[in-house]
């Protein structure tokens, strides 16, 4: 099961943990990646792709 998380910086806690099975790999990845970082405060939040592995 592939995750991206969203983590906050100064506690590294997960905010929010979203599954990314079918999409990982393919453009809507990407894109879903791109809208995930457009919208977050990257000044709290981060993305944590270390769940996500690519099998290229």
């Amino acid at each position: 099961m592939a995750s991206v998380y969203v983590r906050d910086f100064e506690t590294r806690s997960v905010v929010k943990e979203i599954k990314v099975d079918n999409m990982v790999g393919t453009s809507n990845y990407d894109r879903f990646l791109m809208g995930l970082l457009h919208n977050m405060n990257l000044d709290k939040y981060y993305v944590d792709e270390s769940e996500v592995e690519d099998d290229d």
